[in-house]
């Protein structure tokens, strides 16, 4: 979502938000999903983990901040 709505922006297209834009999501950096990886695999063998960063983002609220962040207006289609 995020690469989708980063390429919408600069090419002066509008992203498609389906829904009304409040669903939320937990967006976790690159970084920390490769840590938590080599971080499991000293665990215990079948043992199962959830991985995130416990704070909500809502979709318009993402959109604006990669429209902010890129001093490009973008209006959504929804």
């Amino acid at each position: 979502m995020v690469a989708i709505f980063i390429n919408k922006i600069l090419r002066g297209e509008r992203p498609i938000i389906f829904g009304n834009g409040n669903q939320t999501r937990d967006f976790l950096y690159v970084k920390d999903a490769v840590e938590a990886l080599i971080l499991s695999m000293k665990a215990k063998p079948n043992s199962i983990y959830n991985v995130g960063t416990n704070k909500e983002v809502k979709i318009k609220q993402l959109l604006n901040l990669i429209s902010n962040i890129s001093g490009k207006k973008a209006t959504p289609t929804f």
